[in-house]
């Protein structure tokens, strides 16, 4: 099973952008299976610590929180967000 996951830096901080981590096998529907970070989607500036996807389409929104905004994201593979 994959995961999108944002991360958050501080004033002083810097992160890379939107990741995926992964628990066992990927298409798996069950988070079994060690945990651990498969690299980065997107880049995604102004820290996107909250995610949210679309309950029907490959979308996925992020706060971008010192940037103040949200950005909406489109999956164009199983790793990848543009």
């Amino acid at each position: 099973m994959r995961f999108w996951v944002g991360a958050y830096a501080g004033d002083a901080g810097s992160v890379e952008g939107i990741g995926i981590l992964q628990a066992g096998d990927a298409d798996s529907v069950w988070a079994s299976g060690p945990l651990g970070m498969v690299g980065t989607a997107v880049p995604a500036p102004g820290s996107a610590s909250w995610l949210a996807a679309h309950p029907t389409h490959d979308l996925l929104y992020a706060a971008l929180e010192s940037d103040g905004t949200v950005q909406a994201y489109r999956r164009t593979s199983e790793t990848r967000l543009t």
